[in-house]
């Protein structure tokens, strides 16, 4: 009897991101990985994302934590119109 062995390419969904930071996570399809946001960002749908199996999130990457600051040229122009 012969043993074969078969490797397939598992796709990942990316953890270096700019706005997420996971926490002990194992970014395969199937998985789910709690996250929290970095500073600056909120999420407003939870802590926990599923990897999908195309490797991709199931939010954008940009819906996981979204931005609560506001850029220093929006900050100085709201306080231009509120003289």
């Amino acid at each position: 009897m012969h043993v074969i062995h078969i490797c397939l390419l598992v796709t990942r969904c990316p953890t270096e991101l700019p706005n997420v930071k996971f926490l002990d996570c194992p970014p395969y399809p199937g998985q789910s990985c709690d996250f929290e946001c970095k500073p600056g960002y909120r999420s407003y749908l939870g802590k926990t994302v599923s990897c999908l199996s195309g490797g991709q999130w199931e939010l954008p990457v940009t819906a996981i934590c979204e931005g609560t600051q506001i850029p220093m040229y929006m900050h100085k122009l709201l306080m231009t119109f509120s003289k």
